[in-house]
């Protein structure tokens, strides 16, 4: 019963996250913000362990960058707001996969450099 509970409840949402790929405003700012989060990640991880550095930057970049453009992609009718939340959820998901990976030494150095950009 449980389980049939959780795909009723889980189906919308892969419904609209579906629906979002329809918007190709969606993709691009998904192969924007996903690049960002996976240095985060990277930097987050046991093998690199820069985890204030990386949160600092990804918090310059989800409030100064991330946002502000995907409220002004909603208010100017490019993709409705629900979609702005899979984006969200996506690039976290991803984040959070990079952050539990080991990575080289030079994953480490690559990842602060790209976010040293902020």
């Amino acid at each position: 019963m449980k389980i049939v509970f959780l795909v009723v409840l889980l189906f919308p949402i892969s419904l609209f996250a579906e629906e979002c790929l329809d918007y190709k405003e969606v993709k691009s700012t998904y192969k924007v913000a996903a690049p960002i989060y996976a240095a985060v990640g990277v930097l987050k991880s046991d093998s690199c362990g820069d985890s204030d550095f990386a949160e600092k930057k990804r918090r310059i970049f989800f409030q100064k960058i991330l946002t502000p453009g995907m409220v002004d992609d909603v208010n100017n009718g490019k993709y409705p707001k629900r979609c702005s939340f899979v984006i969200t959820d996506a690039i976290n998901r991803f984040h959070d996969d990079m952050k539990k990976k080991t990575h080289e030494s030079s994953s480490c150095k690559d990842a602060k450099s790209l976010l040293e950009m902020f």
